[in-house]
């Protein structure tokens, strides 16, 4: 009795660019030679492999850069922060992470509402006040 060997498969599933770039690359290859053959999985397999092999190492660091978990990154270095220059460091050092779009904005604070005690007669501005002219406040 034959023993399989045990394989580990990743699925993956292409979608717009990537997709269409793969059909563009199996029709070109049809159309120089009739007789291949290729699937979805071997081709997608070579590719990986060719491109680990020549462009990995200098192209890793944008990948790392387009696939960031940058919310997940940020508050890490948040929670791992034990002052506030360590805070501020890993705040800034997230945000190199992020990318250098990345413009900090302070967020405008909503003005309190100034409340009535409840004892303070109400002013009405339409009515005379005791000599007769109006009341502002």
């Amino acid at each position: 009795m034959a023993t399989d060997k045990k394989r580990e498969v990743v699925r993956a599933v292409l979608e717009g660019s990537a997709k269409l770039a793969y059909d563009d690359m199996v029709r070109q290859m049809k159309t120089e030679n009739q007789f291949i053959q290729v699937t979805p999985s071997k081709l997608v397999g070579w590719i990986v492999e060719r491109f680990q092999k020549m462009y990995f190492n200098q192209d890793r660091q944008q990948m790392v850069y387009q696939h960031l978990n940058s919310k997940e990154y940020l508050r890490d270095a948040i929670k791992n922060a034990t002052s506030k220059e360590d805070l501020k460091f890993a705040v800034e050092k997230a945000l190199g992470q992020i990318g250098s779009d990345v413009t900090v904005v302070k967020p405008e604070m909503p003005k309190p509402k100034v409340r009535k005690k409840a004892n303070e007669p109400s002013v009405n501005r339409e009515s005379p006040g005791p000599t007769g002219e109006s009341v502002d406040t």
